[in-house]
This record gives structure tokens, C-alpha cells and sequence, in this order.
């Protein structure tokens, strides 16, 4: 491994939430956000939980390659480049790997590890006491409360008390007058009467105890690899034996892949239980814009692995990810496109400003004269945009919006469908 390559996996390996799993260094688990929501409250899940089944805190984030043939501007993974280190992250032929065996057990073991160590059950269940408690208090003062306040009549740290408020915000029990100055709102008044409203108020719209424990313990056994955290999972050779390790064990497996590596889908004895394709541009201008890829021919491999999905013998999706003033553009020829591939399912799905995007996408900003205060109105949709949007293909195409989920905003289009539920 050359030393740039093997910094270049130091820094994974240090940075917050990843582990970098095997003796090669070349793969890696993180939770996810709705990993975390689910536990926390036994009830919070993400999109492909309400679209597909997938239980959120079973689920495996993961990749076998940290590396990638496409240098995407809006994606949350940090680049080489970013970081100040110049590889080539198509030329990896000398770069030794791990077994697919080995990287199945050891993600296994640091999904558990994660559970154990970072999400112990007492901090979960403290979590619902934190809400409870928060809730209380501005009930019995019933006056607008400073942060420093509830600190001081809690005795309850700023951090955790910030992670109470934050639920209580979002189902918008709580308003927030003043910077950090925080009241019931009217709404919830007429609610409730007294604490043991609120207690069951809590179990049943935020947190529930009861279920934080089961999710808890299901947690520790995984069912679900989502073989998209990082890189280019494509890249890997034996994707192929790693699908299969993780289905022995009794895993289904999404696969999501930037479309560039046709010939090796093509040979997949073994395929995932469902693959999405990325599709980040209505033509190849636009591609190269949002993609800067590494290789000449990204668009006519994209093009080609989009040909191969009506062959392929497992659930499909295309999955646009929209981002405002960039690729939201040309409705029409996005579904030409997915008129032509025939997937089982299209989801729109708007993009999230997360680590590496922020950086690149500021730079981008200033070369096209745009006002940088605040990135995520210029590039990151509401679910509102993204709804417009899917409309906006669907009138051309013809296919229905059958589901949407505006916390991720994302929308799900069936394509060609014909079951009635859209779970496994």
C-alpha cells in the first residue's frame, strides 16, 4: 500500500462514527442517523424502513472500498483531495484486499461492538427520563425558559437537554421564542393537564421505554447490509462473494453503485436483494459537472449498467439525488431515461449538506458568483422542491408517486411494479 493510500485510510479510520474494519484497511461500518433515531426512540426509522421494510436498527452501513472512480461534488465523503492527498483512485491494482468472509465477520462484530459501547441501554432509556423531565419543567413554570435555566432546575448537562429539546421541537410540543429561550407551545396547553399526560404523551409520539429495550436487543443482530456507506462498493472485485457471505448468513443486502462498473454487475452470480443505480444527471454535461469523474467513459458505463436492469434477477432502483441549482434540471430527459431502463422503482430523493459536500460545494458557489452565507439554500431541496420535481417526471412519464417520506425527503415512484406492497 503506497503511503498515500494508507493515510488516506488513517484518516477513516479517525474519523468520528466509521470504523474501519479488516487487515487491509479498505473497508467500513457506520451507523447511520436513523440507525441512532431508532434506538434512541424505538419508533423513529428511516425512508427505506416505510418503503421497503428494512428495520433501521438492524440495518449495517457499510462498504468494502473506501475508494471511488467519481469525485461528487454533493457527496458527504471526503476526497483524497480534500484532504490534501493526490491518488488515483482508479489505479488500486496493486492494493492487497480482505476476504469477503473476513469483512463479512468483522463488520458483524463492529456493528455489535457499536451497540454495546456507544448505545448502551442505560444512556438510551436515560434519553426518555431527559424528555420527560424537560417537559415537566416548562409545564409546571409555564413561562418561556432559558437553556441555562433548565440546566440549573434539571441538573441535566446542556448537551443532553439540547438532544431532549430537539424532539420536542420537531413535533412542535415546545417553541423556541429567543435564542435558546424555550416555551411550551398552545397547542400542546390544551393537551395536557397534568405530568401524567405528558408522560404518555412522550411514549406515544416520542419515545417509548418499552420499545427502546426490544429495539435495543435486536440491535445487537443485524439482518440488513446496506453496501453503500462510502466509495464505490463496485469497485471491489469479489462484491459477488461478498453478497453471498452476508445472504448465508441470513442478511438481505442492498447494493448502491454509481453505474460504472456494467461488466462486473453482468457477471454477479450472486446479486443483492435489491441494487440502486444512481442517476445524477439528465445528460453527460451535467454528469461531469456534478460527477467530476476520474475515468473518460462514466456516462456510457451508466448508460450501459442502466440497459442491464431488466435482465437482472432481483429488485431495482434508480435513485436520483436532487440537488437545487445543480442537477433539478430537464424532468423530461431524466424520464426518457428510466422509461428506457424499466426499473421496479424511481426515487427522488433530495440531498443532505454533510461533510465533504459543504467544502466542494462552497467552492462551486464562488466560482459561480453565488452568495455562500448559506450553502443549503442554494443546493440542499426541501421536500417540497422534491415532491414538484417528481411530479414534474412523472406528467411526462406517466408512472405514480406511490410513497413519500418528508423527514429524508425522498419520493418513490413505481416504474414497473405490479405487486401491492412495495416491502420485502
Amino acid at each position: 500500500m503506497s503511503d498515500s493510500i494508507e493515510k488516506f485510510a488513517e484518516m477513516y479510520a479517525k474519523t468520528p462514527g466509521y470504523i474501519v474494519v479488516g487487515k487491509h484497511k479498505h473497508s467500513a461500518v457506520k451507523p447511520c442517523h436513523w440507525f441512532e433515531q431508532k434506538l434512541f426512540t424505538g419508533m423513529r426509522h428511516c425512508y427505506k424502513e416505510r418503503f421497503y421494510g428494512i428495520r433501521s436498527h438492524q440495518c449495517l452501513q457499510n462498504s468494502p472500498m473506501i475508494f471511488c472512480n467519481h469525485k461528487c461534488i454533493y457527496c458527504w465523503r471526503i476526497h483524497p483531495t480534500d484532504v490534501g492527498l493526490l491518488i488515483n483512485e482508479t489505479a488500486l491494482e496493486k492494493l492487497s484486499l480482505d476476504e469477503p468472509k473476513i469483512i463479512v465477520d468483522e463488520m458483524i462484530k463492529a456493528q455489535k461492538q457499536i451497540v454495546r459501547d456507544k448505545y448502551p441501554l442505560e444512556r438510551l432509556l436515560q434519553h426518555y427520563e431527559n424528555i420527560v423531565t424537560v417537559f415537566e419543567i416548562l409545564f409546571k413554570e409555564n413561562q418561556p425558559l432559558s437553556l441555562d435555566i433548565l440546566v440549573s432546575k434539571t441538573k441535566i448537562s446542556k448537551r443532553k437537554i439540547k438532544d431532549a429539546l430537539r424532539h420536542l421541537l420537531r413535533e412542535e410540543y415546545v417553541i423556541r421564542t429567543e435564542k435558546e429561550i424555550y416555551a411550551l407551545s398552545k397547542n400542546i396547553k390544551n393537551e395536557i393537564t397534568n405530568i401524567k399526560d405528558i408522560e404518555e404523551l412522550v411514549k406515544r409520539k416520542l419515545v417509548n421505554p418499552e420499545l427502546v429495550k426490544k429495539v435495543w436487543k435486536e440491535a445487537t443482530s443485524p439482518k440488513h447490509a446496506a453496501i453503500s456507506l462510502t466509495g464505490e462498493p463496485m469497485m471491489y472485485p469479489y462484491i459477488d462473494d461478498l453478497v453471498s457471505e452476508f445472504h448465508k448468513r441470513g442478511f438481505t443486502t442492498f447494493i448502491v453503485t454509481n453505474g460504472t462498473f456494467p461488466e462486473r454487475l453482468s457477471e454477479m452470480n450472486e446479486l443483492p436483494t435489491q441494487l440502486y443505480v444512481t442517476l445524477p444527471a439528465p445528460n453527460e454535461t451535467i454528469y461531469k459537472k456534478v460527477c467530476v469523474p476520474y475515468i473518460r467513459d462514466g456516462w456510457k458505463k451508466l448508460n450501459q449498467t442502466l440497459e442491464l436492469l431488466q435482465t437482472l434477477n432481483c429488485r431495482t432502483v434508480i435513485r436520483i439525488t436532487a440537488v437545487k441549482n445543480l442537477n433539478m434540471t430537464e424532468p423530461e430527459k431524466y424520464a426518457k431515461i428510466i422509461e428506457k431502463a424499466n426499473p421496479n422503482f424511481l426515487e427522488v430523493k433530495g440531498f443532505s449538506l454533510l461533510g465533504g459536500a459543504r467544502l466542494r460545494l462552497e467552492k462551486y458557489a464562488e466560482r459561480k458568483g453565488l452568495n455562500t452565507e448559506d450553502i443549503a439554500k442554494i443546493f440542499q431541496p426541501k421536500h417540497e422542491d422534491i415532491m414538484e420535481f417528481a411530479y414534474k417526471i412523472c406528467k411526462v412519464s406517466g408512472f405514480p408517486v406511490v410513497d413519500q417520506f418528508k423527514p429524508s425527503a425522498v419520493a418513490l415512484i413505481t416504474v414497473n411494479w405490479d405487486k401491492k406492497s412495495t416491502k420485502f
